[in-house]
């Protein structure tokens, strides 16, 4: 015979209510430990802890506006982060994926996140430059074949978040308000087969 007591941050709760929370795009997760109390015939208690962890609310999921976009921080706790970069634009070769990033950090209640998503980059564009994407994608090239120049799709731009406002661009004397990067993708290229 036994009974099950639900801790979280070693402290005994009478349910499961959340106490450590954590952020994907921004969701939280809570982990529990659940102590199995168990006492023998003689009147001796044993005690077996076993933690598991739980998604307590969906996860808060932001799209490409072309502005910095923010959220504040509700509980204090453990966040994970996931980050996906935007695809570069086509050329006559299709742009490559962004990149992703995933990572966990300890958060304080209040803290406001600014979260800025990548834009696609620009196709190719019938002989001029095809810019790169929001937040930080590159521009085309311009490549000759004879007398023709060619232009391939401009890069794709990097989604971040951060704890100080900005286009990534803007961050570089504040590298460590940054919270996590991933990269765009790099423009197609003005012929098949080149990227």
């Amino acid at each position: 015979s036994g009974t099950y007591e639900y801790l979280a941050n070693n402290v005994r709760k009478g349910s499961t209510t959340a106490s450590s929370y954590t952020i994907t795009g921004l969701s939280q997760l809570t982990t529990y430990t659940i102590r199995a109390v168990v006492k023998d015939k003689a009147g001796n208690t044993n005690y077996q802890e076993t933690q598991i962890t739980t998604e307590q609310v969906p996860p808060y999921n932001f799209s490409y506006t072309g502005r910095v976009q923010t959220w504040t921080v509700p509980y204090t706790g453990t966040y994970r982060l996931e980050v996906w970069g935007a695809q570069g634009g086509d050329g006559d070769a299709t742009g490559g994926r962004g990149g992703y990033a995933k990572g966990d950090k300890y958060l304080t209640a209040g803290t406001r996140l600014y979260i800025v998503v990548g834009g696609q980059g620009g196709d190719q564009n019938s002989g001029r430059i095809a810019y790169g994407g929001f937040n930080g994608g590159g521009d085309s090239g311009t490549t000759k074949s004879g007398s023709v120049s060619e232009e391939g799709g401009g890069g794709g731009g990097a989604t971040h978040i951060a704890t100080r406002s900005g286009e990534l661009s803007s961050l570089s004397g504040y590298t460590s308000s940054v919270l996590i990067v991933a990269g765009g993708g790099g423009g197609g290229g003005p012929w098949n087969g080149c990227t």
